[in-house]
């Protein structure tokens, strides 16, 4: 600038916002720009506009191109020179204040770009603690940098600042300086289970994080009038164009997160600090058990007591090695040969979804036999119901697993499906499960199957397909809405087979709703094809809203939106 005047005049042009250039002028002017400037392609740096030929950086005769500049293009040009000749002219004005606030957030240019030392290596940052357990693993700080040696899908080798080299869990460490080393980012989450961390104990006024919305609008009840206040609010844009909340616009996501701590602007309050990031659950003990899956039973420490107990065994909390959470399912002797023992551990392994219980290893050289899983810590839904809190469980997830994924569980039922920390629900016992390829499965002729839950199909006909499950899902939404009731009270399990071959059907409790039983008896129709799909059941769990029951709802994923952006 030649003088304070020519300052002002700049200034004042740049107040309103002209129209910006068709999209394919938009991206050769955000090339030719970062050429200039020397900035990388995926660099979070955003304009709309263009300062041809020289930059306030370098000079002071920036020629601009009045149709296509907007006020956000000349303020993110300006260095601390340049705000500095600006406050002589105009003092502690609006413009100014945004001016600064641009530049203090355009310091970091490369948030979106994963970080690499001097000498080109990948550096990666522990996003939680993690205690190791074998020679070869590496103990881990939250917070701290580490080169990344090695991607082995879900371990990883890393060097640490001392030099040493260990495994640590993949879900457990980010490449720095991407989004996922963000303290604040908690990946893909439903509505449902945001709210549930946000309206935790460790939670105050102003605690955030962000997520990414699901494809699958997987979500919980209505909010309480005694739980806290929470609002979700759409973060819209892209890395080439920038961010924005209503009228803020930033970036990088990470700026966005600095204005709002600073202001509260457009939110209901200022942005504090993330909530604690839970820990994600490792798939494997460590990286010898992800295939070799036979521990030595003394690596195991038992609680005083069991903490359930079903046909074939007891379950006992228990840890391995000092370091892992883990839950032991003891087999009772005699109750499964080692090779039959094996082979549904085996199927229990290749069984991978966030809403399955994991299996982590077995203990098979001597009787009794051990399955070792992750720990849940709310014990069974069956239990939970009967204390009043396993109906703020979300069943969507379930019928997620069941549309997705091409197994029968053949087990179905409150008793067999864990609750964690959240109210996190997944399947266990899959000593029964199979994957069908051909849709049918006939098991041996001796199993034992829970009556109250099994389709006639496989009593009467030795015949399991994925609508057996369904039957079975029909006896379990009796269970949600009774409050854990033992289906056909009063009957023996004689009296139950005999009647089901009949046609009969369990007589509709006071505490279902009609629009439940409905399609209670639509599981349980006597003709396994007529009977729904999952997907057509994750529907209905969806577009569900009863009171004081959480099987789905249809709001919307986000409170505030701007539709005009």
């Amino acid at each position: 600038f030649q003088s304070p005047t020519a300052m002002g005049k700049l200034f004042s042009r740049l107040r309103t916002r002209p129209q910006l250039p068709d999209q394919t002028k938009r991206a050769k002017m955000q090339k030719d720009f970062r050429s200039t400037r020397q900035l990388p392609d995926k660099t979070g740096f955003v304009f709309d506009g263009w300062v041809q030929k020289n930059n306030l950086n370098e000079a002071t005769r920036a020629k601009l191109i009045e149709e296509d500049l907007t006020t956000r293009d000349a303020l993110l040009s300006l260095t601390p020179k340049d705000i500095a000749s600006l406050q002589l002219t105009l003092g502690q004005r609006k413009e100014l204040e945004n001016a600064v606030q641009q530049i203090k957030d355009s310091e970091n240019l490369s948030q979106s770009v994963p970080a690499t030392s001097k000498t080109g290596k990948q550096m990666v940052r522990a996003l939680y603690d993690f205690k190791s357990a074998e020679e070869n693993a590496l103990d881990l700080r939250a917070g701290e940098l580490m080169e990344l040696l090695d991607d082995c899908g879900d371990w990883s080798l890393v060097k640490n600042e001392d030099g040493i080299e260990g495994y640590v869990p993949s879900s457990y460490i980010a490449l720095e300086n991407t989004i996922e080393s963000m303290d604040w980012f908690f990946g893909e989450m439903s509505r449902h289970d945001a709210e549930q961390i946000l309206r935790a104990d460790t939670a105050d006024t102003g605690s955030f994080l962000i997520r990414e919305s699901p494809k699958e609008k997987v979500r919980g009840p209505p909010q309480k009038k005694n739980d806290k206040p929470v609002k979700h609010y759409k973060i819209v844009g892209n890395e080439s164009e920038g961010y924005h909340i209503s009228s803020k616009w930033c970036s990088t996501i990470d700026q966005l997160v600095n204005h709002f701590k600073d202001r509260a602007d457009s939110l209901i309050c200022a942005l504090t600090s993330p909530c604690p990031r839970p820990k994600p659950v490792q798939q494997d003990l460590s990286k010898e058990t992800e295939d070799d899956w036979e521990i030595d039973r003394s690596t195991l420490t038992f609680s005083d007591k069991p903490i359930g107990s079903g046909q074939f065994g007891e379950v006992w909390k228990g840890m391995w090695k000092g370091t892992t959470e883990v839950a032991i399912k003891t087999m009772k002797e005699d109750s499964m040969d080692a090779d039959k023992f094996l082979a549904e551990a085996a199927i229990m392994k290749k069984f991978r979804h966030p809403h399955l219980v994991k299996l982590y290893a077995v203990c098979s050289k001597q009787e009794p036999f051990l399955i070792v899983t992750e720990f849940m810590r709310n014990g069974s839904l069956l239990d939970y119901l009967r204390t009043g809190d396993g109906r703020n469980c979300s069943l969507s997830d379930l019928m997620l697993i069941a549309a997705q994924n091409n197994f029968i569980h053949r087990d179905l039922a409150a008793r067999n499906i864990l609750v964690g920390e959240l109210n996190v629900v997944k399947v266990a016992d899959f000593g029964f499960a199979r994957l069908i390829e051909e849709g049918i499965y006939s098991p041996p002729t001796d199993t034992k199957f829970p009556v109250r839950w099994t389709a006639p199909e496989v009593m009467f006909d030795n015949r399991c397909t994925i609508k057996s499950d369904v039957w079975s899902f029909g006896v379990l939404l009796h269970e949600i809405m009774t409050k854990g009731k033992l289906p056909y009270v009063g009957m023996s399990n004689m009296e139950v087979k005999r009647a089901v071959r009949e046609g009969y059907h369990m007589d509709k409790d006071k505490a279902v709703p009609d629009e439940v039983y409905d399609v209670m008896l639509q599981c349980w129709n006597k003709d396994d094809d007529k009977r729904p799909s999952f997907a057509t059941l994750l529907r209905f769990c969806l577009d569900c809203r009863i009171d004081g029951v959480c099987i789905g709802d249809d709001r919307e994923d986000f409170d505030v939106y701007d539709p005009s952006s």
